[in-house]
């Protein structure tokens, strides 16, 4: 039995989306507003279809990678990646800031639900299978463990901190992390052969 897979071609897609940059790059002020409108318009869809229904923040997603696409359009190398390969990875890393200075300005903010939010859209399905499946297995690691390890990965505490919260020596703190990461190793050994 065969199977067949339609692939899409974007070789003339990243050629005119390449012209409209290196037009861009010369000053062309037409050439700037058709690519940012349209790459707008890209990560308009792109948010409202990777983001939770009602996500009030895919507006400003797409805005606000908009403008960083903009603001380094100029470092756009074509030898090295096609420019849409290129606009998503500059939107991604847009959209991470954002989310932070958000819920870093604002106490009405959490930065858990942003994320919780955004992690889908920003990791592929792979990459957010693995995220969840390790966050998972570190919340079913025993107390200590789990304080020792989420300690400087999820809740950015010094090992200093982490020994004051738990009343132990911080040398306890270092071994229980070790001991937590050998159990999440063996845990997640059919996690870590998918990244190949």
């Amino acid at each position: 039995m065969a199977a067949c897979t339609v692939v899409r071609d974007r070789t003339a897609d990243n050629q005119t989306d390449v012209d409209l940059v290196r037009r861009t790059n010369a000053g062309d002020r037409a050439a700037e507003s058709e690519l940012l409108t349209k790459y707008r318009a890209i990560f308009l869809g792109w948010a409202c279809r990777s983001f939770r229904k009602g996500n009030r923040w895919t507006e400003d997603y797409a805005q606000v990678a908009t403008i960083k696409l903009h603001k380094v359009l100029n470092g756009y190398r074509p030898d090295l990646s096609p420019f849409w390969s290129w606009a998503h990875i500059v939107a991604k890393s847009a959209i991470f800031n954002f989310i932070s200075e958000q819920a870093s300005e604002r106490n009405d903010v959490s930065l858990d639900e942003l994320m919780d939010e955004a992690e889908p859209a920003l990791l592929g399905p792979e990459e957010e299978h693995i995220f969840r499946r390790v966050r998972e297995e570190v919340e079913n690691l025993v107390p200590e463990q789990r304080a020792a390890v989420r300690g400087p990965y999820y809740d950015d505490l010094s090992d200093e901190e982490l020994a004051d919260r738990l009343h132990i020596p911080v040398r306890r703190v270092c071994y229980r992390r070790k001991q937590g990461k050998a159990v999440l190793r063996e845990r997640l050994s059919d996690v870590l052969c998918m990244r190949i």
